[in-house]
């Protein structure tokens, strides 16, 4: 999850997008609930993001004189909470704009929000206990177990969290089971929050981001201050710079650059305080040595509290205006930090987290460095009291150091008696578990031991290698141009081999008791036999062998003797036999041998136990009651070393010393000699520098190599490249001067052409004419087809619309003749009608009767006949009433009957004949509209038409005119023909130029490109043939030859000064032994004898081989002794 404070249009962002890195954007439009469009830089795609997606990007810090010409400041980004694997290593997260906007614009996923909660519960806490540098590993668990106990407390007495600036493991890299476990056995008892930074011992990758406090990140829980009942893990760790409660907490950065970027950053400069793990030029890195690679502190943030961890000794750095101050270590580490005073502090972050508190620390084990005599005696253990004197606890370190003369002084009183004051204090403090180390060194020229003596073996690798190289400088055998950056590589090598060599720093004074010592079926003992070594004293074993030889040889004394030292380390003492084998400890009659030690070991009881078969071995440790016994024997081996503070090799050659390596040292070779030196004084880390730096200088040499080849051939590329040059720019040269020529050429024929150019201008172009006649050609020929076309309907639009009038107008003259059928019919029924209508009309008036309704039902006859006027009664035979009557009544029906059918038949016929003629109108009007549809299409045909055979007649006279045109235009083209050549010409002469001209350009800058890789190639050449020297020359600095002789140098005088105290004791004074480095290498063992009663004044001078077997045993007793 990213920043969500809200974001402007133009703000400059980082999102990450699927399948993708980190792409950079520009915020282009704010689309409101928490939504913006970015535009990517990449591609310029625009994407909807929503704002808790986005980093915000701050603008890069000015460059400063300071800086400019050293680094290149970096893009410093800025989120809320360190969720992305691996963001963009300048980034730079604010927890507190996070926090803040919690309740407004929580986070989308639960994890984001409960990390929130985590961090907002931490912030309720204002004051912190800061300490640093813990260094836990096994040499020094204990100690850091008190260092976090005392912490813890400190934190609750004043309801403080704990803040912790780096270094909390020793090794890089790697976690032991036993010192994570304890660590977490402590942690688990915390109840305050811790907030924590990686230093470079607990970063394992360059950038940091994988380090060893990831394993403590929920090692315990604390409840939330309201008593919900909340809890949250304990510590929170940054593994990424952040701000935190306007503080900010940068871890180890290597980059300086990217340091500088985070310190000249916003965030950094609105920020209350720093809390950083840093490197800083002029800082202090021991009592003796300053750093001068780190970085400048004038490039922090001014006028704000900066703490640091990472280097051991408390002290602060300052600039005028800029102040940051070294923590220190919460315990002694080493000698070269003797005397410091160690501290915690309390800072306030309501008062911008200044400090408001010191709390001096007294915890682990104290070193002392002692450069008098007065000042060593007036030390007392812890279990005395004193007034004046400095109060030495069990486990601390007192190094005196005095030079020879003061030492042998101190051995004798004024009386010349042996006063052994130093002897009785040394035993008391070293009874008192102190380890106590008396060296001597040969005088100086003002007669008095400086710091600057401190002896080499007492010094880190760093601060060793620094003085070495400045002795070697000042004696002429470092060459000065080199000097700088031998030092530089050699400190580089150094700390890529810092966490491969053991370290010696907390050796402690170890009190081993042995109490008994059981042993069964090993060596000559078959059966179990246990020896009591409590309380022994000085004893003398003696034995008795009833074989035939020797009385005592053979009897086990040897091998009740190694037997403790087998069961500590697993060898014995080395016999001279060379098929000598482990096994051979198992006695012949056994099938197993066995060893059992039990002892005490700084007061805690302890049993070991050793087991060997012909095939396999077993090892068993029971320490206070604990059984530390491992899955194998060699890392049960290794417990018991650790236990015991002491490795099986230098065991093996101090507690013990066997009859067979006797004379082992001194007749041992120079490298032999100085093997077992290697063990006293570790130089481990320097031949594995040494193997390294050859490694590093063939592998240079290799490279160099490879880029004298590189360079052979690009050097001749090179050569070829710029001959192709000459020769391209040549021909170049003749191209333009060809094209020259050509637009000579052609400026004389158009001044000649001058006088026609007007007119040529105002003719169309040839092909402008073609085109043009070829279009009105064929637009002729659309037209004429289209006219043809036009015609061809015409004649079958009016060939239908005449069939069709001619289908009507037979039609129609049908309808005429049958109108006149039946108009005739009509008359002829009319005419009958007329008849009818008479005949009734006569029967009306003759019988006076209305006859339009038919015959009345009470007709009567008159009284006499209409007709003849007779009298109309029964006895007129022709007129009787009742025959005349119905005659009368049939006739009268008979002519109404006929009446009314022939006016039915007048009606049908009229109607019928109206219809006829409706039907004759309507055809004759269809027939007269088909011919007006028949004329109007006629009409429009022959305007079309027409218009067709206009535009066919103006394109004719078209046609005429472009073609008068181009024979015009013909007479011409000859010399358009010569122009058109002679420009074609200077077409091709000017192309032909900028084909070269682009060609030169391009092999110029093949030229170029060649020689910038050459000269890239050059100066890697010179680099990797610079590092080869330098390698080279450091591979011999760190050889036997340099700096090992240099470190072993003192050991070897303290070897002879302690031997020769032995060896004055046993000869009387007569013999001396000189053990010196010669040239650097070699080791010279010169024996000097010297007569009691000098009589020549000349002592006799002898290589110890040359020396016989009275003076080889006094000298490898004293020299075994001293080893």
């Amino acid at each position: 999850m990213f920043a969500s404070q809200p974001f402007r249009v133009g703000d400059l962002v980082v999102t990450k997008i699927e399948g993708s890195d980190n792409v950079s954007g520009v915020v282009k439009e704010v689309r409101g609930s928490g939504w913006y469009e970015v535009e990517l830089d990449n591609d310029k795609r625009v994407l909807k993001c929503r704002g808790s997606s986005l980093l915000r990007r701050t603008d890069p810090p000015a460059l400063t004189l300071e800086n400019a010409s050293r680094i290149e400041l970096q893009e410093v980004y800025v989120a809320d909470t360190p969720l992305w694997d691996v963001p963009p290593p300048t980034t730079i997260f604010d927890l507190d704009a996070a926090v803040q906007q919690l309740q407004s614009d929580p986070p989308l996923h639960q994890r984001d929000l409960e990390y929130l909660k985590h961090v907002s519960h931490h912030m309720s806490y204002k004051k912190w206990v800061v300490f640093t540098d813990l260094h836990c590993y096994s040499e020094t668990l204990n100690t850091t177990l008190k260092v976090l106990d005392h912490v813890h407390e400190l934190a609750i007495e004043r309801n403080a969290g704990v803040l912790f600036l780096g270094d909390w493991w020793h090794h890089r890299g790697t976690l032991r089971v036993d010192c994570l476990n304890a660590v977490l056995s402590s942690l688990k008892n915390w109840t305050v929050p811790m907030v924590m930074i990686p230093g470079n011992h607990d970063q394992v990758t360059l950038g940091g981001h994988i380090h060893g406090l990831t394993a403590l990140e929920n090692s315990y829980q604390v409840r939330d201050k309201t008593g919900s009942g909340k809890t949250y893990p304990g510590p929170l760790v940054f593994s990424y710079p952040t701000k935190f409660l306007d503080a900010l907490f940068i871890p180890h950065v290597r980059d300086n650059a990217i340091m500088e970027s985070l310190l000249q950053s916003s965030l950094s400069k609105s920020a209350d305080a720093l809390f950083v793990h840093a490197d800083t030029s002029g800082a202090y890195m021991n009592d003796l040595i300053v750093s001068r690679d780190g970085i400048s502190i004038s490039l922090f943030p001014p006028d704000k509290p900066i703490y640091s961890g990472h280097f051991h000794k408390p002290h602060v750095v300052k600039s005028k205006r800029n102040r940051l101050e070294y923590l220190g270590s919460p315990y002694q580490v080493s000698l070269s930090e003797a005397h410091q005073q160690k501290a915690l502090i309390v800072v306030d972050a309501a008062d911008k987290w200044n400090c408001i508190e010191r709390i001096p620390i007294d915890i682990g084990r104290k070193h002392f460095r002692v450069n008098s005599i007065d000042d060593f005696l007036r030390l007392r253990p812890s279990n005395e009291t004193s007034a004046d004197g400095a109060v030495i606890h069990p486990g601390d370190r007192v190094v005196l150091t005095l030079n020879r003369q003061t030492y042998a002084k101190a051995k004798l009183t004024k009386n010349g008696e042996e006063n052994k004051q130093l002897e009785l204090q040394a035993q008391a403090l070293r009874s008192h578990g102190v380890v106590v180390e008396i060296r001597e060194v040969k005088e100086s020229t003002s007669g008095t031991i400086t710091p600057l003596a401190t002896p080499e073996e007492d010094l880190d690798p760093a601060s060793l290698w620094n003085k070495y190289l400045d002795q070697s400088l000042k004696e002429g055998s470092v060459s000065q141009d080199l000097s700088e950056e031998l030092k530089e590589q050699g400190l580089k090598l150094l700390e890529s081999l810092a966490d491969d060599v053991t370290s010696i720093g907390f050796r402690s004074q170890t009190k081993l008791l042995f109490e008994s010592v059981s042993v069964e079926g090993f060596g000559p003992f078959q059966q179990k036999v246990e020896y009591p070594l409590k309380d022994r004293g000085l004893i003398l074993l003696r034995g008795v062998n009833e074989d035939a030889g020797s009385d005592s040889n053979g009897s086990g004394k040897t091998s009740l003797a190694v037997s403790i030292l087998w069961a500590l380390t697993g060898t014995t003492d080395p016999r001279p036999s060379q098929d000598y084998k482990v096994s051979d400890v198992v006695n012949d009659s056994s099938k197993s041998s066995r060893v059992i030690v039990n002892g005490e070991l700084n007061g805690v009881k302890f049993a070991i136990s050793r087991m060997k078969t012909l095939s396999r071995g077993g090892l068993t440790f029971m320490f206070g009651g604990d059984d530390l016994t491992a899955q194998s024997v060699q890392e049960t081996q290794k417990v018991i070393n650790e236990k015991l503070g002491i490795s099986a090799e230098l065991l093996s050659r101090t507690l013990f010393h066997g009859q067979h390596s006797l004379n082992g040292l001194l007749e041992s070779t120079d490298t032999k000699l100085k093997d077992e030196l290697s063990l006293i004084v570790p130089l481990d880390i320097w031949q594995k520098a040494a193997s390294l730096a050859r490694k590093q200088s063939s592998a240079a040499s290799k490279v160099e190599a490879q880029l004298d080849g590189m360079i052979s051939v690009r050097s001749a590329d090179l050569d070829n490249a710029r001959g192709k040059l000459n020769f391209t720019s040549e021909q170049m040269e003749n191209a333009r001067l060809r094209k020259d020529a050509s637009l000579a050429t052609l400026k004389e024929f158009a001044v000649a052409l001058s006088s026609e150019s007007e007119k040529v201008t105002q003719t169309k172009s040839l092909d402008s004419l073609n085109s043009e006649l070829f279009s009105c050609e064929a637009f002729i020929l659309e037209l004429e087809k289209e006219l043809s076309s036009a015609k061809v309907l015409l004649d079958q639009d009016l060939a239908t619309c005449e069939g069709e009038i001619k289908t009507l107008e037979s039609s129609l003259a049908d309808l005429e003749a049958l109108e006149r059928n039946v108009y005739h019919e009509q008359q002829v029924i009319l005419g009958h009608l007329e008849v009818a209508k008479e005949r009734l009309a006569r029967l009306e008036t003759m019988w006076k009767v209305d006859l339009s309704h038919g015959v009345p039902k009470n007709f009567r006859l008159p009284k006499e006949c209409p007709t003849c006027s007779q009298a109309i009664n029964d006895v007129n035979h022709s007129h009787q009433d009742e025959n005349l009557q119905l005659s009368v009544v049939e006739s009268m029906t008979l002519a109404f009957m006929e009446h009314e059918k022939t006016i039915r038949q007048a009606e049908e016929r009229t109607e019928e004949v109206q219809t006829t003629r409706d039907r004759t109108n309507s055809m004759r009007k269809e027939v007269g509209q088909m011919i007006q549809d028949r004329d109007k299409r006629a009409r429009k045909w022959t305007i079309e038409i027409g218009e067709i055979e206009s535009n066919l007649h103006r394109e004719r006279n078209r046609q005429r005119e472009l073609s008068k045109q181009l024979s015009e235009l013909a007479s011409s083209i000859d010399r358009d023909l010569q122009k058109a050549s002679l420009e074609a010409a200077l077409q091709e002469a000017s192309e032909k130029v900028r084909y070269l001209e682009m060609t030169v350009d391009s092999v110029r800058e093949q030229v170029t490109k060649l020689e910038e890789t050459l000269f890239e190639l050059n100066i890697q050449r010179d680099q990797h043939s610079r590092s080869s020297v330098v390698m080279s020359e450091l591979s011999q600095l760190f050889s036997p030859k340099g700096i090992q002789s240099f470190i072993l140098k003192n050991t070897i005088a303290d070897l002879e000064t302690a031997t020769q105290s032995f060896l004055t004791e046993i000869s009387d004074g007569t013999q001396q032994l000189h053990l010196s480095l010669e040239s650097g290498e070699g080791i010279s063992r010169r024996a000097f004898t010297v007569p009691v009663v000098p009589t020549s004044g000349a002592s006799c001078v002898n290589s110890y081989g040359s020396l016989n077997q009275d003076w080889k045993v006094p000298l490898s007793v004293c020299h075994s002794k001293r080893s």
